[in-house]
């Protein structure tokens, strides 16, 4: 399994906006479900969301997009379920948000 690549702040001198411990839980749940693909993750200071995509050895790209919410409200250990995998899988190329209520496209 080959680690995810953490994306650095862009922005040097401010600080990051979600718990690193979050962040992590996110990455070690994705590396577990999608083993062999390239991970990495980043911020969007545009939108206050977290950037997680996942590039197969099969050419797919899955991409989970967290909102600022749903670290703040949402229940990470919850929302991190076979659900969530299979909401990233059939979306294929396109976006899937992890709301507090689960994962939308």
């Amino acid at each position: 399994m080959q680690p995810a690549l953490v994306m650095i702040n862009e922005r040097p001198g401010m600080q990051m906006p979600f718990d690193e411990e979050k962040l992590q839980l996110v990455r070690e749940f994705l590396q577990r479900e999608f083993r062999g693909g390239q991970h990495r993750d980043y911020f969007e200071f545009h939108t206050t969301m977290h950037v997680f995509v996942i590039e197969t050895e099969r050419g797919v790209r899955h991409t989970l997009v967290i909102p600022k919410r749903t670290f703040e409200n949402g229940d990470l250990t919850r929302l991190l379920n076979p659900q969530l995998v299979i909401a990233l899988e059939l979306a294929r190329h396109a976006r899937v948000t992890l709301t507090p209520r689960g994962p939308r496209e």
